[in-house]
């Protein structure tokens, strides 16, 4: 029978936000937030090997939940009718920088690429000659800035809408980089309506940039050598083509359901580790303890209410 592991945790996490439209359709803002959030149980109990079995992944029950105070400043631009009737231009852009207690982070726990020396007990080797382990563990003091910005233009007929990111992440304790933060990206989008709104086709272009090594952790194996906990990485792009309809569309039922498929343009993976930020919660939790926008949306924090 396996350890029983009983953790239960609660924090009240207010937010505040102060805006003023000196303009019509022009809302400059700031806003101070907290956020709390729970370890998840793929980072608390996740075990074994990775697909390729190139490294293995240490389960870590003692993680602390994580605590964020977000300072943000920005703006919001809302516009209607503006070069035709009924269309819309809504932009959003801001600066914010948030500090994390106890922040949960991916972290190498135990290296030996020699393959001479005895791993902890919950590290596997693997069957290669070595050993290489990844844990989900709390970092004492981290901070994450960067900015953001989307807009986007509705016609009605059609649709087009651009966001992009630039984000860091610190280690305060240690003076390093964070490992799970997802590099610079932008997002172009276009699209469609068609038989009455009731089909959308759209196509979604995203270039992500390099994770170059001064954005990487790095650890001393064995032999006395620094090496990073994951290679760094080349940036690439994704197109997206997608389409999403209503009730019958064309003779098949799609119920708001989208079919898509992606085509890697340009693409190269490390093989010690896949990208961390690959392996988080999605595009719609802020790692901020906001609400906001609708980038940056990695997982790491969500505030009371969202």
């Amino acid at each position: 029978m396996g350890e029983s592991i009983s953790n239960s945790g609660e924090r009240i996490s207010p937010k505040t936000t102060i805006g003023i439209t000196p303009i019509a359709g022009l809302t400059p803002y700031v806003t101070y937030a907290e956020g709390y959030r729970a370890p998840a149980v793929t980072e608390t109990f996740i075990a074994g090997f990775h697909p390729g079995s190139f490294f293995y992944f240490e389960p870590n029950p003692s993680l602390k939940p994580e605590v964020g105070h977000n300072k943000e400043v920005g703006l919001n631009i809302k516009y209607d009718n503006v070069f035709a009737d009924n269309d819309k231009f809504r932009a959003k852009i801001n600066a914010f920088q948030n500090d994390v207690t106890n922040y949960i982070d991916l972290a190498q726990g135990f290296i030996d690429v020699t393959g001479t020396l005895t791993p902890p007990p919950l590290c596997v080797p693997t069957p290669f000659s070595y050993t290489d382990c990844f844990q989900y563990q709390n970092v004492g003091s981290a901070r994450i800035y960067g900015f953001e910005l989307q807009a986007s233009y509705d016609a009605g007929p059609w649709f087009a809408s651009v966001s992009g990111q630039h984000l860091r992440g610190e280690n305060v304790t240690l003076g390093a980089p964070l490992a799970t933060i997802p590099p610079n990206q932008i997002s172009f989008v276009l699209g469609t309506r068609w038989l009455d709104k009731k089909l959308t086709v759209a196509a979604r272009w995203t270039a992500v940039a390099a994770k170059p090594l001064n954005q990487i952790p790095t650890v001393v194996s064995d032999n006395g050598a620094t090496l990073p906990i994951f290679d760094p990485t080349h940036s690439y792009n994704l197109v997206n083509l997608y389409t999403r309809g209503g009730s019958r569309v064309l003779g098949r039922e799609l119920v708001e359901r989208g079919l898509s498929q992606v085509y890697v343009l340009q693409q190269r993976v490390g093989l010690r580790c896949p990208k961390p930020w690959h392996n988080l919660q999605g595009l719609r939790d802020d790692p901020r303890g906001n609400t906001g926008g609708q980038i940056a949306r990695n997982g790491k924090m969500q505030s009371a209410g969202d």
